[in-house]
């Protein structure tokens, strides 16, 4: 009865309309290996919007079975707050492709980050995002560091954590 009544419900005749390509949209897809050493991951960066200037930029990681281990997202009026002009969408392109995303960045493995977070400024080109406890599991896992840019002047630094089967936060580049 009960199973009747939920298939009774999500059969309202509803259904979903799929969204139309928009003139600034562009997505650039990477293999990658975050969720382990042999892992058929992949990391993705798109922009959706009609207007470029208003778009949004969006970072997804998947794992190996298409489940999303870590969204983030911008704006590209913030990512190019520093900038000046505009972009056009060929230098949105340009950007998605090489800078939004990085998936062999420097420091390439978290156990290269600063060994000693001392509070939101750990030194050395990294601020500490993460709590000290999920950054020193990190440091100590020392697996792959991915880089998205969610910032117009710093990258934020991704690690995958195996106990919460999540990309997390680590820290972004500060100068």
């Amino acid at each position: 009865m009960l199973f009747a009544l939920a298939a009774l419900l999500i059969s309202d005749g509803t259904q979903a309309t799929p969204r139309t390509a928009q003139a600034c949209d562009y997505r650039v897809e990477h293999a990658i290996a975050i969720t382990g050493p042999a892992a058929n991951d992949s990391a993705v960066a798109e922009i959706i919007g009609e207007n470029c200037e208003q778009a949004a930029v969006l970072y997804h990681i998947f794992d190996g079975t298409g489940r999303r281990v870590f969204f983030g997202a911008s704006t590209v009026e913030f990512l190019w707050s520093s900038v000046g002009e505009p972009p056009t969408r060929d230098q949105l392109v340009r950007f998605l492709s090489t800078n939004a995303l990085h998936v062999g960045p420097t420091p390439a493995r978290a156990s290269d980050l600063p060994e000693q977070p001392r509070g939101h400024d750990v030194g050395d080109g990294f601020c500490l995002s993460a709590d000290p406890v999920t950054y020193i599991r990190a440091r100590t896992d020392g697996g792959p560091l991915i880089t998205v840019m969610e910032d117009p002047e710093y990258p934020t630094y991704l690690w995958y954590d195996d106990l919460t089967g999540r990309a997390v936060r680590l820290g972004t580049g500060c100068y």
